[in-house]
């Protein structure tokens, strides 16, 4: 998937990960196809096609329900597609299951982040990276999600953007 981007070759990604999700379940294989079916939604929406990438997050949910990143990695796709509702569903379910997780508290400030909730999205971003702080998640807990690599940077950049005056703005400061 990631390969597959990087070199601007999607249609290759897509067909590798579709023919993994078009096999049939043999002994000890059933993870296979919803990982397949979430690793295509991955590559769906990073490509910019959101209704086919939620359709592949549902499918990974049908065969195995308790697949927690499908969840979080729909919940990504759904606030691309300005869903919100859909969006905080999704991170609810995932936060039921990881409730301490950075993972979790950035998507819910992205969330705030694209619907312009300032306050909760800086609350949000500083509690994220609190927790990165205290205990980050190994690369391996985040290779099924959609999490850029920059996602520490993002909101480092986004709280010091805010606390900048802007050109032609107020800011305020207590003395």
């Amino acid at each position: 998937r990631n390969f597959s981007l990087e070199k601007q070759l999607p249609d290759d990604g897509l067909a590798a990960l579709q023919e993994f999700a078009a096999r049939a379940p043999g002994p000890g294989t059933e993870w296979v196809r919803p990982s397949a079916f979430n690793h295509l939604g991955l590559l769906l929406a990073n490509t910019g096609r959101y209704d086919d990438a939620v359709a592949r997050y549902d499918e990974a949910l049908r065969l195995k329900p308790d697949f927690i990143e499908a969840r979080f990695n729909r919940g990504m796709t759904h606030i691309r597609r300005k869903a919100f509702d859909d969006a905080r569903r999704d991170f609810g379910g995932f936060a039921k299951k990881h409730p301490a997780s950075p993972a979790g508290t950035f998507a819910m400030a992205l969330l705030a982040e694209t619907k312009g909730d300032v306050k909760e999205c800086e609350r949000l971003y500083r509690f994220f990276l609190e927790r990165v702080k205290a205990k980050a998640p190994p690369p391996s807990e985040l290779a099924h999600l959609d999490i850029a690599r920059s996602w520490v940077d993002h909101a480092t950049t986004w709280l010091d953007a805010l606390a900048r005056p802007s050109e032609g703005g107020v800011f305020e400061q207590e003395s």
